[in-house]
């Protein structure tokens, strides 16, 4: 018992570590991106084509920074708690399901439908449809493993009550 426990605080340790990297690197990615792609020009911010920039598009890094902030945060409850299968995991699981998709693909609705207004594009892009199509698969993944993570934390909490 007590090795897996070392092992499951050995892999959210980890996994932490590799998490708070990579965001890290989306940070500076995005710090990068803002810096390179935007200029200052009479008051009004422009992309380097000198079309209007609506700002969202930026902000995509800084966004997937936070969902893999989330991530890393779960993972210290399970390091935490030894124990993967636990109410506030399954919790914290739906609540990732509920924002990726807010946090991952609102900026780039947003950046889409703007374009589509003031006429600069006729249409929503079709990658944007396929990957937002993609990401409700792993949204409805994560919530089907948080059913079975919450399902596991029921099933550890009946056998401690006939233990």
């Amino acid at each position: 018992m007590e090795e897996s426990k070392a092992r499951i605080k050995t892999i959210c340790t980890v996994v932490m570590v590799i998490l708070l990297i990579l965001i890290g690197c989306l940070l500076v990615n995005g710090v990068y991106d803002i810096a390179k792609g935007m200029r200052l020009l009479s008051g009004t911010v422009l992309f380097v084509d000198n079309t209007v920039a609506f700002p969202y598009w930026y902000l995509r890094p800084f966004f997937a920074a936070i969902v893999l902030g989330f991530l890393a945060y779960m993972f210290l409850t399970i390091r935490r708690s030894l124990n993967p299968f636990t109410q506030k995991t399954a919790t914290q699981l739906k609540v990732l399901a509920a924002v990726l998709p807010l946090v991952m693909f609102l900026p780039a609705w947003l950046h889409d439908f703007f374009l589509v207004i003031s006429g600069e594009q006729a249409i929503i892009d079709s990658t944007l449809i396929n990957s937002t199509a993609l990401i409700l698969i792993v949204v409805a993944a994560i919530f089907c493993l948080a059913l079975i993570v919450q399902y596991g934390a029921q099933l550890h909490e009946d056998s401690e009550e006939i233990i």
